[in-house]
């Protein structure tokens, strides 16, 4: 699971009035407990056979378009799977 982290503020009718993007970009996953996974080459936080990950998104200046390249090393056996990946301008 990919997905932008972003905040939403409700009004008095609990319906969502602001919508604030952030820089960062969350990933999920699950890969085999003993392996050793990354994304853009940052370690991933593991429990079990799930991973989680936080990448910078460097949506700043406008909305971008970026690539998150999951690599999974596992008995000395490397896979990298590329994603692309769509985030909106950070606001907020």
């Amino acid at each position: 699971m990919i997905r932008s982290v972003e905040t939403f503020t409700p009004n008095t009718y609990n319906l969502h009035v602001v919508r604030t993007w952030a820089d960062k970009v969350e990933v999920r996953g699950e890969a085999d407990p003993a392996a050793r996974v990354t994304v853009n080459s940052e370690p991933c936080k593991r429990v079990g056979g799930e991973f989680f990950c936080v990448i910078d998104a460097n949506n700043a200046a406008g909305a971008n378009y970026m690539d998150l390249d999951i690599t999974v090393v596992l008995n000395n056996l490397t896979t990298t799977e590329s994603l692309p990946l769509y985030v909106p301008k950070r606001t907020g």
